[in-house]
């Protein structure tokens, strides 16, 4: 929970949009435009502006910028090598937006939760999007009960394909799958192996929202520190954020917002089709 919630007094909020379960989600802020073009310029004028506000904090904080992740120091002169551009939604899936992020840390969240979150999101993108639309598939497949390697994809018509190599099969192999009339197909897609990082990169993406639409009044909440935890260890078993499911595909209003759950005030933010409430709830 926020110790000095200055979001409460800035304008642009709308009055309350739903409820979910326990949680009613009483304010929402529509998220600020921040589609400029990543470059070199564009990084080192986000960093002097960001520098300019950490200096409200402190003399100390004099010509220093501080990654909203790892909370680690930069020269705003001296270390621009290691200035990036940390996209809120990943650029796979289309995500334009992006804030300031250490290059450590946007090299780590690529890794782990961009990549699987991205995938999520471009299924998600797609109208009639299913698992066979994953970029990243199941090298094993199901036929009549026999396991090759292979491939299902979905054609333009709405068809399906399956594509079998003879060569990336023990010999024989594809000969043995047993015939018949009807042709049984199963697969575990790979991103059920992954729901932890889709999660977490729900969980990056929210924590990031907050950090550019109110900048280190966010990153200095102490209480944010399991969060950012849980976003550097990309484990969503600690209890630093949860995500919740929203009845539609995609929301109409993106941001920062506000949920009441047993009285007690808690900051949240819709991405895409998600609701993430930040802050240990009880």
């Amino acid at each position: 929970m926020l110790r000095n919630p200055v979001w409460c007094y800035t304008s642009g909020w709308c009055s309350a949009m739903f409820a979910e379960g326990d949680l009613a989600v009483i304010s929402i802020k529509k998220l600020t435009s921040m589609k400029v073009k990543s470059s070199k310029k564009s990084r080192s004028d986000l960093a002097n502006s960001l520098s300019a506000h950490l200096k409200s904090f402190g003399e100390k904080y004099e010509d220093i910028v501080i990654c909203p992740t790892c909370l680690g120091e930069f020269s705003v002169k001296a270390d621009q090598e290691k200035f990036s551009a940390g996209h809120i939604l990943p650029e796979v899936a289309g995500g334009q937006e992006w804030t300031f992020i250490c290059r450590s840390c946007n090299s780590r969240f690529g890794e782990k939760q961009d990549k699987w979150f991205g995938e999520y999101l471009h299924i998600l993108n797609i109208p009639t999007g299913t698992f066979l639309d994953a970029k990243t598939k199941n090298k094993y497949i199901s036929i009549n009960g026999e396991v090759v390697r292979g491939d299902i994809s979905v054609r333009d018509d709405g068809s399906v394909e399956v594509f079998v190599p003879i060569d990336r099969n023990p010999p024989g192999k594809v000969k043995s799958i047993p015939k018949g009339p009807k042709l049984e197909l199963s697969f575990k897609p790979v991103l059920i192996d992954h729901e932890n990082e889709i999660e977490i990169g729900y969980i990056t993406a929210a924590y990031l929202i907050w950090f550019h639409e109110i900048g280190y009044n966010w990153v200095f909440q102490s209480s944010l520190d399991v969060v950012r935890k849980q976003i550097l260890e990309c484990d969503r078993s600690l209890n630093g954020a949860k995500v919740i499911d929203l009845d539609f595909d995609k929301s109409p209003v993106e941001g920062v917002g506000a949920v009441l759950q047993s009285d007690t005030l808690y900051p949240c933010c819709v991405v895409v089709d998600k609701l993430v409430v930040i802050g240990k709830q009880e």
